[in-house]
């Protein structure tokens, strides 16, 4: 459910900017169209001031005059429509700012945390020579079908032989994606940490392989290891690993 309502942040975020780029898009060609209907109308004014001096009233300035009327009309009726068009525009703004403000602290992290994350993207060799690489690298696999449910992996009382290791593939498609875990020891002690196989070839290493008695103590103490990581831009598709060595006795 976590996982859900953090899908759900970022989508919003993303929503929120494509609705803020087009209405800003849509008042700059507004102010466009009323730039050019001015210098219309400055053209029609420098007209009028030729037939100044004439006592008998032509059809011809007749016809101008009603023609500098009815545009003098249509950019009041412009210049309205724009007005409105900005107080929404502002309006909308303002309601987006006010539902960032009542955002859960914990979702809103979230969103900042995905930011700093994509800010953080550089685009490899590859990505850089292929925009269809780049796109795989910044939005992952494509998203029909995607239905944003949480996946789990559980596992208890899990044995470790001396001597032997285990391994748990957690599968990542998604830019954004969250991976909570959590490691309870019940038995001897054990060492553990994480890697991210991304299939483009290279590792990276998430968490070094340490003691796991010795990293709890670096949290707090207890039993338990709880931890989320981001899986960003760049880093995806990708296979992260969890593993577990036991090079002390049986557990």
């Amino acid at each position: 459910a976590r996982l859900e309502a953090e899908e759900k942040a970022r989508l919003e975020a993303e929503e929120k900017a494509r609705l803020e780029d087009e209405e800003e898009a849509k008042l700059k060609a507004e102010e466009a169209e009323e730039q050019r209907r001015l210098k219309e109308l400055e053209k029609i004014e420098e007209l009028l001031e030729t037939e100044e001096g004439k006592s008998i009233e032509t059809p011809s300035s007749i016809s101008t005059e009603q023609a500098r009327l009815e545009e003098l009309e249509r950019l009041e009726a412009d210049q309205a429509l724009a007005a409105a068009a900005a107080d929404k525009a502002l309006a909308d703004l303002e309601q987006a700012a006010r539902a960032e403000e009542e955002l859960d602290p914990e979702l809103k992290l979230i969103a900042e945390t995905i930011a700093r994350s994509d800010e953080l993207y550089e685009p490899t060799e590859a990505a850089m020579e292929n925009t269809n690489v780049m796109m795989q690298e910044v939005m992952g696999v494509t998203l029909e079908g995607y239905e944003g449910k949480p996946e789990y992996f559980s596992g208890r009382n899990v044995g470790v032989s001396a001597g032997s290791a285990v391994s748990v593939p957690v599968r990542i498609l998604t830019p954004g994606t969250f991976v909570e875990y959590s490691v309870e020891k019940t038995g001897y002690d054990f060492s553990f940490g994480i890697n991210a196989f991304l299939d483009r070839g290279p590792r990276i290493k998430i968490k070094d392989v340490r003691p796991f008695l010795q990293q709890v103590r670096n949290t707090g103490g207890g039993t338990t290891l709880t931890d989320k990581i981001l899986v960003g831009a760049g880093s995806v598709p990708c296979t992260m690993q969890f593993r577990f060595e036991n090079q002390y006795s049986l557990s």
